[in-house]
């Protein structure tokens, strides 16, 4: 912050205010440097100090508890006008998903929300940005599963791929050809993440789409970011499970814990909650 308000000072405050930063953050003395030379090297001080927030400081503050107070306080205060809410006052609790749909609201990526308790992976949740990039709006997102994007020119193997990434809880990015609403094709450069619940459980599967022949340099550092600072796991109590909704393909939730370890061993996700996927 203070090097992005240096323009904000008058020019003789700035050069003294220069000077101070940098010796400040670089524990060099600024002897014999200009102007032009202190900016410079503060401009480079700066930009590695944001990669090391958004590569380290935000990641860490995603998956700390505190967040999810953050979060809550922000979502009580906004349906309310903006009234901060007492501790007394403030009882319902955001729940996980509801809390990550406000936190990427705004973001430019088109993000969606798959649940991995329901036939197919079904949408859950859809951002401002997936309806502007695809032209489906939310109400024709959530409710169905990705095939709906799926069109002739969809290569067989690749939804392969991505259904045995989704049925293995795999971290993976995947090419292939899906279709907007209007019926125009696009190289859909898919990111997955698998969410985990507290118990172990494969709750969640996020994904980033993006048009793989129209990304820039710029954008593409922005994906790659952006897909180290999404959740991998929440706590279990924000987003518990319907009693109907099945632990895994073959269980139900009975034993907590013990059920949550077998749940994530590979391959017990079976295949048919996920055969609705594929099927163009």
């Amino acid at each position: 912050c203070a090097i992005a308000n240096l323009s904000t000072i008058a020019p003789k405050q700035r050069d003294e205010h220069m000077r101070t930063i940098y010796e400040k953050l670089t524990g060099e003395s600024p002897a014999g440097k200009s102007a032009l030379l202190l900016r410079q090297a503060l401009d480079r001080e700066g930009a590695k100090l944001t990669e090391w927030i958004l590569s380290d400081v935000f990641p860490a503050f995603l998956g700390h508890p505190l967040c999810t107070t953050v979060l809550q306080i922000m979502t009580k205060e906004e349906e309310s006008g903006g009234t901060r809410p007492s501790g007394l006052e403030f009882v319902e609790v955001a729940s996980w998903l509801e809390m990550f749909e406000k936190a990427v609201d705004k973001l430019p990526q088109a993000i969606i929300v798959s649940d991995m308790h329901s036939p197919g992976a079904k949408i859950v949740s859809v951002n401002p940005a997936f309806t502007q990039f695809t032209g489906f709006e939310r109400d024709a997102a959530v409710g169905r599963n990705c095939r709906f994007m799926q069109g002739e020119a969809t290569e067989s193997d690749a939804v392969f791929k991505v259904i045995e990434s989704l049925r293995k809880c795999n971290t993976t990015q995947i090419e292939l050809t899906n279709y907007k609403q209007d019926g125009t094709m696009f190289r859909n450069l898919l990111s997955l993440q698998p969410v985990h619940d507290s118990l172990g459980l494969y709750r969640f599967s996020i994904g980033i789409l993006a048009d793989a022949d129209e990304l820039s340099d710029k954008q593409r550092t922005e994906l790659e970011l952006l897909r180290h600072l999404l959740p991998a796991h929440f706590e279990e109590e924000l987003q518990p499970i319907k009693q109907t909704e099945p632990a895994t393909s073959m269980q139900t939730i009975s034993n907590g814990a013990s059920v949550a370890r077998k749940a994530t061993e590979p391959g017990l996700y079976k295949k048919s909650m996920l055969e609705d996927f594929g099927r163009l």
